[in-house]
């Protein structure tokens, strides 16, 4: 059972390690940055492929999943709240096609290859992470968890890439 301050950290630093090395399969490759991040994810190294995870939300509650609803609000400021949820975000990114020397243009192909890259990256992405977190469930180590989505973001600043946003329940540790 996954408890305690550094509960989370190391289920998610195992999380990534699963993806990354699924994520050799790919079109794309393992990513060259890989990283646990401690706020918003930057979209710094793309075009060495950039996997990286970050926590948005920490709260407990007794219900999950949790949705914020203000005629029904949870009261967060007991102890009888059971459950330790994480709201997580996982970012891959790779480059998009750019323009080459003087034609200013992406061609169809390129444009068909980053498609055929991102797809590949989504679905490698949804099957390990949805795979490790009913690993988690079926061994205790975790209560539940909730895949909100997968969304291709990008392009942007040479990016493209998908992001998964999902929130993990966890029993309440002594000091979790």
């Amino acid at each position: 059972m996954i408890t305690g301050q550094f509960g989370v950290y190391t289920l998610l630093s195992n999380l990534l390690t699963s993806i990354s090395s699924a994520l050799g399969s790919t079109p794309g490759g393992t990513p060259g940055f890989v990283s646990i991040f401690p706020g918003e994810i930057s979209w710094d190294e793309c075009c060495v492929g950039m996997l990286g995870i970050t926590v948005s939300e920490h709260y407990i509650t007794s219900e999950f999943p949790h949705t914020s609803n203000i005629q029904n609000p949870v009261d967060l400021t007991t102890c009888r709240a059971a459950w330790y949820i994480v709201n997580v975000t996982i970012d891959l990114l790779r480059c998009a096609p750019q323009p080459q020397g003087n034609n200013p243009e992406v061609t169809p192909q390129q444009l068909a290859l980053s498609a055929r890259e991102v797809n590949a990256d989504a679905w490698v992405l949804i099957d390990t992470l949805s795979c490790y977190l009913q690993s988690q469930k079926d061994s205790y180590e975790i209560i539940d968890y909730s895949i909100e989505r997968l969304s291709v973001a990008g392009p942007e600043g040479g990016c493209i890439g998908s992001e998964v946003l999902f929130a993990i329940a966890l029993y309440r540790g002594e000091d979790a």
